[in-house]
């Protein structure tokens, strides 16, 4: 963008790309995704404030102003939207990433009307981008919220047909740190969290000083990974340990 480039391609600007066959023809529309983050940039003509996993080049010089990409990132949020999904009122469709964030987007344009509007009072401090959709449209999917004592915990929550834009809650998780979350394994009855020493180090200082989202990852080599596994009807968890340090950010079959 303009004089500065992306060093790392989880900093990309997002791109959906869409194929409709008709008649025997096949036509394609391919768009960047208009996001606050892209707008601004785009107007300004340079990558503006914002947490990105590696500084560009050359280096923005309102990242050496303490707190520019910690504001940016709250006011526009992230732009590397990964995966899409019909929410359960089966017409809204919403892009998502591990920020708390999820856009609209409007699938014939490719087009985003803007953030989703959930009608619950939730206030997560990471997401996921692979929640799990139900055979009746339920949606099921976890984020990473603060509790009363400030301390982090993972939260199953579920959206259905009757209110496609509430979050319920299933299941609190206290953690010891934040892991680090991408996706989840999920079954009929059950879904299963690996919670692995590998985590965000947030603390107010890295994000005033504008640390490279790359350097805020750290792990435990010390601890080993839980394993949460969580009884979706009554939101009981059982929690077990691996006895080694393993990540895990995607899922396959899980019965």
């Amino acid at each position: 963008m303009g004089p500065r480039r992306f060093n790392q391609v989880l900093d990309g600007y997002g791109r959906f790309t869409s194929v409709n066959f008709k008649d025997g023809k096949a036509t394609m529309n391919s768009k960047l995704i208009n996001s606050p983050f892209y707008k601004k940039s785009k107007s300004e003509g340079t990558i503006t404030p914002n947490f990105i996993f590696t500084e560009t080049t050359p280096p923005r010089k309102r990242s050496n102003i303490p707190g520019t990409n910690l504001y940016g990132s709250m006011k526009h949020g992230d732009n590397n939207w990964v995966d899409m999904e019909l929410m359960p009122d089966k017409k809204t469709f919403m892009v998502l990433t591990d920020s708390p964030n999820a856009l609209e987007m409007d699938i014939n344009t490719l087009e985003s009307p803007g953030r989703v509007k959930w009608e619950d009072d939730l206030s997560p401090i990471s997401g996921i981008s692979h929640p799990h959709t139900l055979d009746d449209g339920t949606m099921v999917s976890i984020c990473s919220v603060l509790n009363k004592d400030r301390k982090p915990e993972y939260l199953l929550w579920k959206l259905t047909p009757e209110k496609p834009f509430f979050r319920q809650e299933i299941a609190h998780i206290a953690l010891n740190t934040n892991g680090y979350q991408h996706s989840f394994a999920y079954t009929q009855d059950y879904a299963i969290i690996f919670e692995s020493p590998y985590y965000l180090d947030m603390k107010p200082k890295n994000l005033i000083l504008n640390t490279p989202i790359n350097e805020l990852f750290k792990f435990k080599a010390n601890e080993t990974t839980l394993i949460h596994v969580i009884k979706i009807s009554d939101g009981t968890v059982t929690t077990l340990d691996a006895g080694k340090w393993v990540v895990c950010l995607h899922y396959g079959n899980a019965f």
